[in-house]
């Protein structure tokens, strides 16, 4: 587990289980999305659903909105993991 996904994992973990919790976003929108490759773009995802959606409340979504520099098959990607 690199950093990045320790602090995922320490996040989710903060709330007890009783409380109702959901987590929106995240994705990458300065190097993932507009730079990286759509196998690139389902790890990622893939990795956020498996750490933030544990027991689900994750609703998969950019960091920020879609900018103009995003192949469109990066977004397809992304939603056809999630």
């Amino acid at each position: 587990m690199n950093s990045r996904e320790r602090v995922l994992a320490a996040v989710a973990r903060q709330q007890p289980d009783q409380t109702p919790r959901a987590f929106h976003g995240g994705i990458d929108m300065q190097q993932l999305l507009p730079h990286g490759s759509p196998e690139q773009v389902q790890q990622e995802v893939r990795r956020y659903c498996d750490i933030l959606g544990e027991g689900g409340g994750y609703i998969l979504a950019p960091a920020h909105l879609f900018q103009p520099d995003v192949p469109p098959e990066n977004i397809v990607a992304m939603y056809e993991v999630g």
